[in-house]
């Protein structure tokens, strides 16, 4: 998580207006900012000063409520639930750039109280804030959130977050008495036909980072589904599975689907899976106009490597240079870092080196 690329206030969703004070582009920049030290006093002082306004988020409300414990917040409470619903979200949007930004900042305690806001968005906001946290009771928020919210939107966000509890597990970063009754639980909700599409297929997409023996044959069932975005979601998980042999045709196929959103996916399983075969259309999709499918088939490029990934790569780094998009040479020398792996430090450093020429 975090690539140090950080949004400015417009790409996030807080209120028309709302301004942050802290330079998020130089929170990861020692030399640059220097942190500054606030109470919880004044953070609590600072959200009752924005109570009705589309005033500035200070540094004050960012600094000081990280770092807090369970027991303040009793203290928080009044204020914070005096903000408007918009006002919570675009606060709490920050603190996951911020978090992100400087690793430093510890939203945890926040982040659990903000778990039972009653706006969704907020519920949303809090879950991706606490995407590193694997605390039991996080655990059990997640798992009541994902079968009982009243909202199908929190309930997916839950179980994605699951999602990556489980693969913890598949890694014995998590015990497994841990993750076993969250596949369970994500099994349940996948194979229950009368749930929310958007749940199921979220659950489908989590179980699939598990070696569950009925997770193949799930995805099988999901890919000739008669929901186009079940068969999207079966695409996303054997990505995650670590099988490119039974999943190589399907993926190579849907790579010339004629659903955008079935391509972008089946570029990201296939460089997930590795899959040398898929080379030849990624080739054609990082020419493609819309910037999405062209990033990720690069992204793909780069895991998967080897010669005729890093000449594509380096065929659109010239296309990047001569009309001088930043964005796009920056998304392609990410992936030749990548895809250089597969040749070693040597084709690093002597491609470096025929960049510094040119």
């Amino acid at each position: 998580m975090g690539n140090n690329q950080f949004p400015d206030s417009e790409s996030l969703d807080i209120p028309e207006g709302m301004i942050l004070e802290v330079p998020l582009d130089e929170l990861d920049d020692d030399k640059a900012y220097e942190r500054p030290a606030y109470t919880l006093d004044e953070a609590i002082a600072a959200l009752e000063g924005i109570k009705g306004t589309a005033k500035t988020i200070s540094a004050a409300i960012l600094y000081g409520l990280s770092g807090i414990s369970r027991s303040d917040i009793p203290r928080i409470e009044a204020a914070w639930r005096a903000l408007d619903a918009e006002q919570r979200n675009g606060i709490i949007q920050y603190m996951n750039t911020a978090s992100e930004a400087d690793f430093e900042m510890d939203y945890r305690a926040f982040g659990l109280f903000a778990l039972t806001d009653p706006e969704p968005s907020v519920r949303i906001a809090a879950i991706e804030l606490l995407w590193e946290e694997t605390s039991p009771e996080y655990i059990d928020h997640l798992m009541h959130l994902a079968q009982f919210d009243e909202e199908h939107s929190v309930r997916a966000e839950a179980i994605k977050a699951l999602g990556s509890i489980i693969y913890q597990g598949e890694l014995d970063e998590i015990p497994q008495e841990t993750t076993r009754p969250i596949q369970e639980l994500v099994f349940n909700l996948h194979t229950n036909l009368d749930e929310d599409l958007l749940v199921r297929r979220r659950a489908l997409e989590s179980l699939a980072n598990c070696s569950h023996d009925a997770v193949p044959d799930l995805i099988r069932e999901a890919y000739h589904s008669s929901e186009a975005e079940m068969r999207i979601s079966a695409i996303f998980a054997m990505g995650r599975t670590c099988d490119d042999e039974a999943w190589e045709e399907p993926i190579l196929r849907e790579l010339d689907s004629n659903d955008d959103e079935m391509r972008y996916e089946a570029a990201r399983a296939a460089g997930e899976l590795g899959l040398n075969a898929a080379i030849p259309a990624l080739g054609r999709l990082v020419l493609e106009p819309d910037r999405d499918l062209q990033e990720i088939a690069i992204w793909a490029l780069g895991e998967i490597g080897g010669n005729e990934a890093v000449r594509i790569l380096s065929h659109i780094a010239e296309i990047a240079d001569e009309h001088n998009d930043e964005e796009l040479a920056q998304s392609v020398e990410d992936a030749l870092g990548i895809a250089s792996l597969s040749f070693g430090e040597f084709f690093a450093f002597n491609l470096d080196d025929e960049w510094d020429d040119d």
